[in-house]
């Protein structure tokens, strides 16, 4: 196995006298991982053949991951207060020949209210029978119902005989209120029955109405959510049409380092599972915790988009899994107290986190030095565009959230916002995040005013993350 707090591992490929820190992990040593990674057949009542738990030397696949760190300017006023920004981008890549995947322990947790009837809880069904069809017997999956009450309709158990599986989904049938907080519950209590830190246990959560019945409170509902999150169980949140708590299903998502998904056109649930599953087979590394030190003088004014804990005078936040080809940009604002002349260093950060497949963990370690002085000239000439650029995103969150607040009694101001928020994201090469904000925008101009309100929200969200 990979040796414990593994900082040999970690090479620093940039050079000390710039402003920026590139440290690289490579894994190595076994892993317990997934074989035969051939989507599942269609199987009728065999046992699927092709997909085994087997033993690896994490070295054939070369699993790589990149913390790279990147001030705003490497250098600051000296014999004065002062700001600064410190990107950090973590990266995961497979320099191998991927033929692995990490194995994988799923509940799925569904409203079956009576506004789920018909074709949203069609489209339920078929996404859980893509999600079968690509799991096999070396994962374990349940299925649990909500309505006014909980219902188990498939215990944690080994994805093996797939037909008769899906033909369990038949039985659902739409009925009442929505006990969000028992199904969430339920679908934690499923995993805890199979608890392996080898596989990755997750929970998708689907609803789309109001918790309206058991515990309805947020507090209460996020509260339990942490403590999910606490015995390592992650929470997706799927949250479908306009009648759902965005605050919650985000709440529930963010606390428990899970991922969020705003479903428009119903038809779009059976892609939301398939992009959720797909993103859990290219993790890269799991369990990622990042904690910043700072030394006397310096402060950590504000980490973007996470929560923050205090650990033995350190700044720790808990991160999302490292995702091949998924890149996260963290960005932090810190303070300087005044400083003289010189180089210092301001921060040291320790990622750490656990290959995907094994237990041990691996830590990587970066400092990052400011020159203080007293040449204005050259701190204006210093300045990294690629943090900028991050910067103008961040703010593009807070916008967002200024113009949800105002949608509905200011729909001018609030197109206002949305306009040069699209332009910010266009400038910023973020395409994608553009055309929601000008959806958003469009549905605003029609009356669609609930439409507007979760758009924006999901693509906060994506920004924020």
């Amino acid at each position: 196995m990979t040796p414990e707090n593994n900082r040999d591992d970690a090479t620093i490929v940039s050079p000390e006298t710039s402003g920026d820190a590139t440290i690289v992990s490579h894994g190595s040593g076994d892993a317990t991982v997934v074989s035969g990674i051939t989507p599942g057949l269609p199987d009728g009542d065999a046992t699927v053949v092709g997909q085994a738990l087997q033993t690896v030397d994490l070295s054939q696949l070369r699993p790589e991951v990149t913390l790279n760190l990147m001030l705003h300017n490497p250098y600051a006023l000296a014999d004065a207060r002062s700001e600064n920004y410190l990107l950090c981008e973590l990266k995961g890549a497979f320099r191998g020949q991927k033929l692995v995947r990490p194995p994988v322990h799923l509940s799925v947790v569904l409203d079956k209210s009576g506004s789920m009837e018909g074709k949203p809880l069609e489209y339920v069904k078929e996404a859980c029978r893509q999600l079968v069809d690509k799991l096999g017997p070396v994962d374990t999956l349940s299925i649990i119902t909500f309505a006014e009450s909980v219902d188990v309709l498939l215990a944690q158990s080994p994805v093996t005989k797939k037909e008769a599986l899906k033909a369990q989904l038949d039985l659902i049938r739409p009925r009442g209120t929505t006990n969000l907080y028992g199904g969430m519950v339920a679908g934690a209590n499923q995993l805890a029955t199979v608890k392996a830190p080898t596989h990755l246990s997750r929970v998708i959560l689907l609803t789309d109405g109001e918790a309206n019945e058991g515990v309805t409170e947020y507090s209460e509902i996020i509260g339990k959510a942490r403590r999910i999150r606490q015995d390592g169980c992650s929470i997706s949140s799927v949250g479908v049409g306009i009648e759902y708590n965005e605050e919650l299903m985000r709440g529930i998502a963010k606390n428990t380092i899970g991922n969020y998904y705003y479903v428009d056109a119903v038809s779009e649930i059976p892609r939301v599972f398939e992009t959720e599953l797909s993103t859990m087979f290219e993790v890269v590394a799991k369990n990622v915790r990042l904690s910043v030190n700072l030394p006397k003088g310096a402060r950590l004014d504000k980490f973007y988009g996470r929560e923050v804990s205090a650990e033995n005078g350190a700044s720790v936040v808990e991160l999302p899994d490292i995702v091949a080809g998924d890149p996260q940009n963290l960005l932090l604002k810190l303070a300087f107290d005044s400083h003289p002349p010189a180089r210092f260093r301001i921060l040291q950060t320790d990622l750490s986190f656990e290959y995907l497949g094994q237990t041990s963990r691996s830590t990587m370690s970066a400092d990052s030095v400011v020159q203080f002085t007293t040449d204005r000239q050259r701190i204006l000439d210093s300045i990294n565009a690629k943090v900028e650029s991050v910067m103008r995103v961040k703010d593009v969150v807070a916008e967002i959230s200024r113009a949800k607040q105002l949608l509905a009694q200011d729909a001018g101001t609030a197109t206002v916002i949305i306009d040069r928020a699209k332009t910010v994201l266009m400038q910023a090469g973020r395409e994608g995040d553009a055309t929601l904000v000008a959806n958003a925008a469009d549905l605003l101009a029609s009356g669609e005013v609930e439409k507007a309100d979760k758009t924006l929200g999901a693509t906060s969200w994506e920004l924020d993350e």
